[in-house]
């Protein structure tokens, strides 16, 4: 794993070039390109915002964030889990055909997700500079949230690609259960307007991932200890499975998706 995690390491510009074309492909031929990124973001969680406030008669000055931070992390997370499960299957010419480390593609999914997110931390600090209240020096602790996020979705993307070279179908799973999960995480409604929900988020990991990050910046600091301990013991607990799983099954992945 080592080994193969230094190659993988000084063929990093390689993953970075086919992440940026991975992220951008879709809306190539598009007239506004890869702004369309961003926009579909801004469009969303200021849309929702909107109309959700008024649903559940709270200030937009208050939700608007709490649901653009929300929303930003969110992304990224499943970004690696659906990217993740569908990086070896997309990168099969690639792998038949070259000796490149398999470690490269799911480095490549997440790299594709980071560029992705980073089209839109422009919305997310104007939301933060406009809404947010005076700074403080603890909501500078949302970076090494957002790093821990990315080192668990790195070790998700390395874990679930290969997992799906021998179960074709968990990325269907994956993606059906996500639809499910997503409404049942405080993204877009505040835990303290459904009481009766509790024992959903508080057992409900996803949560955890996104405070990380959220309660930073929205001023939440009761939840800075749970979020960071919970994240970090998950990406902890991910790294170590993604190691064995790689030195067990990994050898195997260029005969799974040849056959």
């Amino acid at each position: 794993f080592l080994r193969d995690t230094g190659r993988a390491w000084r063929m990093s510009a390689f993953a970075r070039s086919l992440a940026y074309h991975r992220a951008i492909a879709r809306n190539r031929n598009a007239y506004l390109g890869a702004l369309w990124l961003p926009l579909g973001f801004v469009v969303f969680a200021g849309g929702i915002s909107l109309l959700w406030s008024q649903i559940f008669d709270r200030p937009l000055h208050i939700y608007l964030p709490y649901v653009t931070y929300g929303l930003f992390v969110w992304n990224l997370i499943i970004g690696a889990l659906t990217d993740g499960a569908r990086a070896m299957q997309e990168s099969r010419n690639l792998i038949l055909q070259s000796n490149t480390p398999i470690l490269i593609y799911p480095l490549t999914a997440m790299l594709k997700q980071t560029i992705m997110a980073a089209y839109n931390v422009p919305f997310v600090l104007l939301v933060a500079v406009v809404f947010s209240p005076a700074f403080d020096p603890i909501m500078l602790l949302a970076l090494p949230g957002l790093a821990l996020i990315w080192l668990l979705g790195l070790a998700i993307c390395v874990t679930l690609s290969i997992l799906c070279t021998y179960v074709p179908d968990l990325s269907e799973i994956i993606a059906s259960g996500l639809r499910f999960v997503f409404f049942f995480t405080p993204i877009l409604w505040l835990p303290s307007t459904r009481e009766g929900l509790h024992h959903f988020w508080m057992w409900n990991p996803f949560y955890y991932l996104i405070e990380v990050v959220r309660s930073p910046l929205s001023g939440n600091y009761d939840m800075l200890f749970p979020a960071f301990a919970v994240t970090g013991a998950l990406t902890l607990v991910a790294w170590l499975s993604a190691i064995v799983i790689y030195r067990r099954f990994a050898g195997a992945v260029p005969t799974r998706i040849g056959g």
